[in-house]
């Protein structure tokens, strides 16, 4: 808190404005907030045959329980914070294939969506996020009997995260869009015995 703050709220007329009120708020205080995790549900499938195999996966995510998040303080002069949120239930599906080139060799690919639960009204600078979709390859290599090498590379296309929300403590208005992307690059060393 600022010294010229500071120096108002310990005025004696103030003080006795801030007891009626429970106290000076913005002091350091500790504050909980609640949070329900959302549910999942996800449904897979893979078929192998001697030369290939495909597979699809899909899981929906119960995001529409995160309304808000709310942080309640110990010092009872000091208002909640209440950010809202209202995210929206999401998708994610995929499908990838193997080619078993040989008994040693094995190439795959996969493409891949998935929704995001924000939306331009709610969606926050600090989670600009948006609808990703996935392109990813990987060879795996079986050099010995014992020894396995694997490496994947996945590069993740986002959607232009468009925001537009009125933040209600200042009635500011933060407008824009944010431009993300990623890539994933994975290498697994395997023995087994």
């Amino acid at each position: 808190m600022p010294s010229n703050v500071q120096a108002l709220l310990s005025q004696p007329a103030v003080q006795q404005l801030l007891a009626g009120a429970g106290g000076v708020p913005f002091q350091h205080t500790n504050g909980t907030a609640d949070f329900t995790t959302p549910a999942t549900a996800k449904i897979s499938y893979w078929h192998q045959a001697e030369h290939f195999g495909i597979g699809i996966d899909a899981a929906w995510t119960k995001w529409d329980v995160f309304k808000q998040l709310r942080v309640d303080y110990d010092n009872p002069a000091q208002p909640a914070t209440v950010e809202p949120f209202d995210w929206r239930n999401t998708w994610f599906v995929a499908v990838g294939a193997d080619w078993y080139v040989n008994n040693r060799l094995t190439l795959r690919g996969g493409v891949a969506i998935d929704t995001t639960p924000t939306h331009v009204a709610t969606r926050d600078p600090r989670v600009p996020d948006s609808t990703r979709q996935l392109l990813g390859v990987g060879i795996g290599y079986q050099a010995t009997d014992h020894w396995r090498l694997d490496a994947s590379y996945a590069h993740v296309f986002v959607n232009d995260a468009h925001i537009s929300n009125v933040k209600s403590s200042t009635g500011d208005t933060i407008s824009g869009s944010y431009d993300d992307y990623g890539n994933l690059l994975a290498l697994e060393v395997q023995y087994s015995f």
